[in-house]
């Protein structure tokens, strides 16, 4: 699924390499980062270390906790 397309205030994984906005970190397949939502094109998140991060809101992610597909 696309990140647009996940719960607010999720954890994720993502399946593929994602660039970030201009002068941002680049992000890496098999990350796990915390989604709250989406701001235009990109996304507020934190990484591992409650880093704040934006990842593109189209980026290919899965859910961390399966649980969350069956609310």
């Amino acid at each position: 699924m696309y990140l647009y397309e996940c719960k607010q205030n999720t954890k994720i994984k993502l399946l593929e390499d994602a660039p970030g906005p201009p002068h941002h970190r680049t992000f890496h397949k098999g990350e796990e980062i915390l989604f709250k939502h989406i701001d235009g094109a990109y996304s507020l998140c934190y990484d591992t270390g409650m880093k704040m991060v934006h990842l593109p809101a189209c980026t290919e992610v899965e859910y961390l906790d399966k649980k969350v597909l069956d609310k």
